[in-house]
């Protein structure tokens, strides 16, 4: 059975701070490069000020050894999760 619950998803950017970058030790500035964008910009992902876009999927995937749509999708749900209210 399905229940909907008034739940925002966590932003990915969230999950990536939290669950890769914290406790797999990799700084936010060696993280950035690895991925080709700024320091600002990852900073803002992290705090969920910025999406992650589908280029910016495959590189983050690239290095965590993860899939793309892992981070795509994460970022659509939480794109989308007002409009589904």
């Amino acid at each position: 059975m399905y229940i909907k619950r008034n739940i925002c998803p966590t932003h990915p950017g969230i999950i990536l701070n939290d669950h890769y970058l914290i406790e797999q030790k990799i700084s936010n500035g060696d993280f950035a490069r690895k991925i080709g964008i700024k320091l600002n910009r990852l900073e803002n992902i992290l705090s969920a000020k910025e999406r992650i876009t589908k280029q910016l999927a495959k590189n983050i995937a690239r290095e965590l050894n993860t899939s793309k749509e892992m981070w795509i999708t994460g970022q659509n749900n939480y794109d989308n999760w007002g409009n589904t209210k």
